[in-house]
C-alpha cells in the first residue's frame, strides 16, 4: 500500500521542528534582556543572603579561622542582653506605626480622590517624602526635634504657651517622635495604594446609594470600606514588615538610645556584627526576624484569600 503525501512524516516533523524552534527563538530574549539584572541580584542579594545563613551556624570570626556550633546562636537568641527590650521596643513601634499610617494615608487618600483644585499637584507633593533619602530626612527630623529653644518644634509649641520638651532624650516621647517621622515619610507610597483601590471603585455605586439617601459616612461605611478591603490588608501586610524593620530614624536620630529605649531588633542587629563582632550571632537574629516576618506574610496571606474569593 502507497502512503499518500499528506501521511509522509517528513514534512509534519519539519513543520513541527520549525514551530518549536520559532517558539524557543521567541522566548529566548526575553530571559536575555532580564539577565543583566539578575546577576546583580544574585551577587548583591541572594549570595550574601546565603551566606550570611551559613554564618549562623559559625562563631564567625572576621580574621582568622571560625568555630561550627551548630544551632547555638539561635538557641542564646533570647539570652543575649537587650534582646528582649529590642523586641519589645520594636512591637510598641509597630503597633503606634501601623493603625496610625493606615488611618492618615486613608485619609489622606481620600482628600486626593475628592474634586478639588491642583489636585494632581497635591499629590506630586504627597509623594516627594517617599523619595526622598532616608538619612536626610531623619537628619531633618532631627533638627525639628531639636532640645531647647532651637528647635524649629520646641519653637512652634511655644507659640500657645508650652513648655521646650526634649523629644528624643525624653523615654516616653523618642519612639513617638520617630513614629511621626515615620508617618510623614512613608505616607506617600500608601496614599498611591489608596488611590489605585479608590478609583477602581465604579461611580454607579455612589450614584445608587445617594439615590437610596445615604450620607457621606453612609458611603464610605457601605461602598468604599468594603471594596476597599482588599487594598487596605495589602497596606497592613507591607506597614507591618517595614515597621519590624526599622532601622535608620533609629541610628540617625537616637542611637537606640535614651537608655536603650529605641533599640529595635535591626539596630539590634547592626550593633551585634559592627559594635561587639558577633558576626554569627547577627546572622542568626537576623533569619529568626526574617521567619517571624515570613509568618506574618503567610498568615496574612491566607486571609486576604479568604477576601478576595
Amino acid at each position: 500500500m502507497t502512503m499518500s503525501p499528506t501521511m509522509k512524516p517528513g514534512p509534519l516533523l519539519r513543520r513541527v521542528a520549525l514551530a518549536v524552534y520559532r517558539e524557543v527563538r521567541f522566548n529566548y530574549w526575553p530571559y536575555l534582556f532580564v539577565l543583566p539584572a539578575l546577576a546583580i541580584l544574585g551577587a548583591f542579594l541572594l549570595y550574601p543572603a546565603l551566606y550570611a545563613f551559613r554564618m549562623s551556624f559559625y562563631d564567625w570570626q572576621a580574621l582568622g579561622e571560625s568555630e561550627f556550633v551548630g544551632l547555638e546562636n539561635y538557641q542564646r537568641f533570647l539570652e543575649m542582653p537587650n534582646v528582649r527590650l529590642a523586641v519589645s521596643n520594636t512591637l510598641y513601634y509597630t503597633a503606634l506605626n501601623v493603625p496610625s499610617t493606615l488611618f492618615v494615608s486613608l485619609f489622606v487618600a481620600l482628600l486626593l480622590n475628592a474634586e478639588i483644585r491642583a489636585r494632581a499637584w497635591f499629590r506630586v507633593l504627597f509623594y516627594l517624602p517617599v523619595i526622598s533619602s532616608d538619612v536626610a530626612v531623619a537628619l531633618l527630623w532631627k533638627w525639628i526635634y531639636w532640645a531647647g529653644a532651637r528647635g524649629l518644634l520646641n519653637n512652634l509649641i511655644g507659640v500657645f504657651g508650652l513648655p521646650p520638651q526634649d523629644w528624643l532624650g525624653d523615654p516616653k516621647l523618642a519612639m513617638p517622635a520617630i513614629v511621626l517621622l515615620t508617618i510623614w515619610k512613608g505616607m506617600g507610597s500608601n496614599v498611591l495604594i489608596f488611590l489605585a483601590g479608590l478609583q477602581s471603585i465604579p461611580p454607579e455605586l455612589y450614584e445608587a446609594a445617594m439615590i437610596d439617601g445615604a450620607g457621606v459616612w453612609a458611603r464610605f461605611r457601605h461602598v468604599t470600606w468594603p471594596l476597599l478591603r482588599p487594598v487596605t490588608l495589602i497596606v497592613l501586610l507591607l506597614l507591618t514588615i517595614g515597621s519590624l524593620q526599622v532601622f535608620t530614624p533609629v541610628f540617625v536620630m537616637t542611637g537606640g538610645g535614651p537608655a536603650n529605649h529605641t533599640l529595635t531588633i535591626a539596630f539590634y542587629i547592626y550593633n551585634l556584627a559592627f559594635g561587639s563582632g558577633l558576626y554569627g550571632f547577627a546572622s542568626a537574629v537576623s533569619y529568626l526576624l526574617f521567619a517571624a516576618i515570613l509568618g506574618i506574610t503567610v498568615i496574612q496571606r491566607r486571609y486576604f484569600s479568604d477576601v478576595v474569593y
